[in-house]
């Protein structure tokens, strides 16, 4: 067999640029993109810390429960806690006016510079210089990297340490074995650390990982054989438990120091000992749990999720390079000139045992979401880029993948319930405003703001003080997709000095006549899109219909007609 060359591209500064580019658009997507796509993407993170951190009023959902915590405070702790630690309070620090925009700047950026170590693996993952360029390309163009990882979601979270564990796999199966390092593996130490902290974001981890670990173990076992060749059994297993131990000593220690910082974190002692996974595992495999989340076909996430994250080409693609893998395994890349094996030419299949895991597992339970298998994106552009099927990407597949993953982008990006997040920073203003306004002597209810059919608004981008909710000072209050009658009687039992209600224009349009009268309209955000009442939306038209309105209402209107409300 002739020993295959790696491949010259003969453009390799075009996929550069391509790079360069999509790199600048993720950075103006993070920065500027008010898009909210799911409101775990704030309340699985920064939602809980800033209260914590800056003394904000915050609303926590149910995984944040003390009596039944099922998420580890520590991932959402180090990637938003440590930022708003060393920008907001080291540098912008005004207890007085905290501002949500830096708040806002400060995950985005975080969640930016964390999105890189993507574009790091993907260039340990592709050995071939050809296609390590298409595959960044690739990886920069997905819709996911300008959504989903310059976003606080747990998911994109895991996905960054799903692929470190792939690049660290790597890196152990394909070095030789030095033997002064002796029974000392630094890539089983890292896989070790990684492990932990991914089950511990999210035990979906797990589902990913599992053909990481498993051939690990295989690598462990090899290397065992060879260094003790032609010596007793009992030298085996001794060496392999030096092996070994180290790593799983580190994954005991790292586990009881995620465990205590929890137990402290929700019991407020170290006695009431606190498992996050484990209590995340028991309430997903509650068939009655799930329904309260939304019960999904099994089938849903190989047919629908998983072609809308990697994009139906990617996927095809994906399936071809599956089926060259089964081929029997080529000889090692030569360099160009031939002189000698270049290391990592053998065929690295863990791509695909993560992709088959992955979907398999997480298809077993039937609250399914596209989101869930975000960290599948880099294990799919790794595994086609297995035997040059990156270098076969026509000029159909890229028009086809630039023009989808452009429009998703700009879905997510920036219309998808886009103007929840500008209303909140709008909304502090008028609010501080209100505050530096009120006399001195005033200890009613200053303000009253409501949110109404619209995604659960991030109370800690609105940037009040958690007291001056407790206090009464402010009614902060989300009615969800509540009934208009049951919206009004709330207003009208709710009195305040300036009484804010935030609601798509479809909804306002929605009221009796005589009631929208009580309703006046001082700012409005646009783009919002609602798909969820889309055909209402639109019957208003495109521009009315993607707007969302900030409303003062005047609850002594309201209170005429209040025989009418009951």
């Amino acid at each position: 067999m002739v020993p295959k060359l790696i491949s010259v591209d003969k453009n390799p500064d075009k996929w550069r640029r391509i790079y360069h580019l999509q790199l600048a658009v993720r950075l103006v997507f993070a920065l500027v993109g008010p898009g909210y796509i799911h409101p775990d993407e704030h309340y699985q993170n920064a939602e809980v810390i800033a209260g914590r951190q800056l003394g904000v009023f915050t609303a926590r959902t149910w995984e944040w429960d003390p009596a039944f915590p099922c998420r580890s405070i520590i991932p959402a702790a180090t990637t938003i806690g440590i930022p708003y630690t060393m920008i907001l309070r080291w540098i912008w620090w005004n207890p007085e006016n905290i501002s949500p925009l830096v708040m806002f700047l400060t995950e985005r950026l975080t969640f930016f510079f964390a999105s890189l170590i993507l574009d790091h693996t993907v260039s340990q993952l592709v050995l071939d210089p050809a296609d390590r360029s298409r595959a960044l390309a690739l990886l920069a163009s997905s819709y996911v990297m300008q959504t989903f990882q310059v976003r606080p979601f747990s998911n994109s979270i895991e996905a960054i340490l799903v692929a470190l564990s792939l690049t660290t796999l790597k890196s152990l199966t394909e070095t030789q074995w030095n033997r002064g390092l002796g029974a000392f593996a630094p890539d089983l130490i890292s896989l070790a650390i990684y492990g932990v902290l991914g089950v511990f974001t999210r035990p979906t981890f797990l589902a990913f990982t599992l053909p990481i670990a498993i051939e690990a173990l295989v690598w462990t076992y090899r290397r065992a054989s060879a260094a003790t060749s032609g010596q007793p059994s009992r030298a085996f297993w001794v060496f392999w438990l030096r092996l070994v131990g180290l790593p799983m000593l580190l994954v005991l220690m790292y586990t009881q120091c995620f465990v205590f910082v929890d137990t402290l974190f929700f019991r407020g002692n170290i006695y009431d000992m606190v498992l996050t996974p484990l209590n995340f595992l028991r309430y997903n495999l509650s068939s009655d749990n799930l329904a309260e989340h939304g019960v999904h076909p099994r089938w849903l996430h190989l047919i629908v999720n998983l072609p809308l994250i990697v994009g139906p080409g990617l996927l095809y693609y994906g399936i071809r390079a599956a089926r060259q893998l089964w081929r029997p395994t080529p000889t090692p890349l030569l360099s160009e000139k031939g002189e000698k094996p270049v290391e990592g030419g053998t065929v690295f299949r863990a791509p695909l045992y993560v992709i088959v895991s992955a979907v398999t597992i997480l298809s077993a339970f039937r609250h399914q979401e596209p989101r869930f298998l975000v960290p599948l994106l880099v294990p799919f552009i790794a595994l086609v880029a297995q035997d040059s099927q990156l270098q076969r990407l026509g000029r159909l597949f890229w028009v086809s993948w630039i023009i989808s993953n452009m429009a998703l982008a700009i879905v997510f990006g920036f219309l998808h319930q886009g103007g929840v997040v500008p209303s909140l920073i709008d909304l502090h203003d008028r609010l501080h405003d209100l505050n530096a306004n009120a006399p001195p002597e005033f200890n009613s209810t200053l303000a009253s703001v409501v949110y109404w059919k619209t995604y659960m608004p991030p109370w800690h981008l609105l940037a009040v003080q958690a007291e001056d909710v407790t206090s009464g000072r402010y009614v902060l209050t989300d009615l969800a997709g509540a009934s208009s009658e049951t919206m009004l009687k709330h207003i009208v039992g709710t009195p305040a000095q300036e009484t804010l209600v935030v609601a798509p224009l479809y909804a306002e349009y929605g009221l009796p006549q005589g009631k929208r009268d009580c309703f006046e309209l001082v700012d409005s955000e646009f783009p919002h899109l609602d798909l969820d009442h889309l055909p209402e939306a639109m019957a208003q038209g495109w521009y009315d219909g993607m707007t969302l309105g900030i409303f003062t209402v005047d609850t002594t209107c309201l209170g005429s007609e209040d025989a009418a409300v009951q």
